[in-house]
């Protein structure tokens, strides 16, 4: 059995339990690909439409990618279609990390990403579990459960008082309020 980068192969001599794995692992490290070029897209955009509409426009692409999934499709489909909605994702995520710490102030921006990273590494651990969902909650039920979640979010996203591209960074809560535009 030899796993790389670029090559799965399967030796005859083991059984099928590993095959199967390896099949997965084969699946999963196509998609994990698509983070790289969310990113780059991320970089690409940014600058160019501004934080809040990268974000949207990213969020509505991962939306579409992830809608065909509600029904059943084949397995090139499937992958190609979570390639897309996870490359958009992630272009998402990025944008946010730069957009975030620009809405507030130096004095607490340090504090929320302590915390945000302190979220994140919750979730990872709770997140862990997910394999003892799968069998709780079809695959159908948790794809329209994305696709609430980014709805919600793309209408969040939208009600963010001020773009942030631009902008310089304030030192402190006073000046914050200053620059914020009342709505």
């Amino acid at each position: 059995m030899l796993i790389s980068y670029e090559i799965i192969e399967v030796d005859e001599e083991y059984p099928s339990e590993y095959t199967s794995f390896l099949s997965v692992a084969r699946e999963k490290i196509s998609i994990f690909r698509s983070e790289l070029p969310g990113l780059l897209l991320s970089v690409v955009i940014v600058d160019r439409f501004g934080r809040k509409p990268a974000m949207t426009i990213m969020f509505i692409l991962a939306w579409v990618f992830l809608l065909p999934l509600v029904f059943s499709q084949s397995a090139i489909l499937t992958t190609g279609l979570l390639f897309g909605a996870r490359m958009f994702s992630m272009g998402t995520f990025t944008v946010a990390c730069i957009y975030a710490p620009e809405l507030y102030p130096t004095s607490v921006r340090s504090t929320g990403a302590g915390v945000a990273s302190a979220m994140g590494r919750l979730v990872g651990i709770v997140s862990s579990c997910s394999g003892c969902f799968d069998k709780q909650l079809p695959s159908e039920e948790a794809i329209i459960l994305f696709e609430v979640v980014i709805a919600v979010t793309v209408t969040c996203i939208l009600l963010f008082p001020f773009e942030t591209s631009g902008r310089e960074l304030s030192d402190s809560i006073a000046v914050s309020s200053k620059q914020a535009p009342s709505c």
